[in-house]
């Protein structure tokens, strides 16, 4: 998508807020949700719709892993601070337990924030998707719930 799309896609996303700079990160979920690379265009675009450096908006990028591109090859666990107290670090836990089927844990690592709170515990697969997390009182497992 180039830009002049791009800026036709986010301009009515940016006019539902009273204030452009609050439609910076719903801006740059928009992006992922539509599998648009966050690149210098992308930031470009959203810097300029939303009316905020576009400094401020790469710093943002680069310190949310959310908004990183490129798959991951291992799974995050979210460890900010909701996520924390929802039970992440149980989650884990779990998941470092639990092992694919030759026997060997699968990667985990663990991110600072995955940008999802409302959703705490968070974890994000290998093929970049995000779900809740959730242990079951059967058989203590952590589970991915989509949506």
């Amino acid at each position: 998508m180039n830009q002049e799309e791009l800026k036709q896609r986010l301009q009515p996303l940016v006019a539902q807020y009273p204030h452009t700079q609050a439609a910076v990160v719903p801006a740059l979920h928009e992006l992922l949700e539509t599998r648009e690379p966050i690149d210098n265009d992308a930031i470009a675009v959203v810097a300029e719709l939303c009316e905020v450096d576009q400094r401020s908006i790469a710093e943002l990028v680069a310190y949310y892993p959310i908004f990183q591109n490129g798959h991951a090859s291992h799974t995050e666990v979210c460890f900010g601070l909701p996520c924390y107290l929802n039970g992440a670090k149980e989650v884990l836990e779990q998941m470092k337990a639990h092992t694919n089927g030759n026997g060997a844990s699968k990667p985990l690592h663990i991110s600072s924030c995955l940008g999802h709170c409302y959703a705490a515990p968070v974890i994000r697969l290998e093929d970049g998707s995000l779900c809740r997390a959730v242990l079951t009182e059967s058989n203590n497992q952590a589970e991915a719930v989509h949506g």
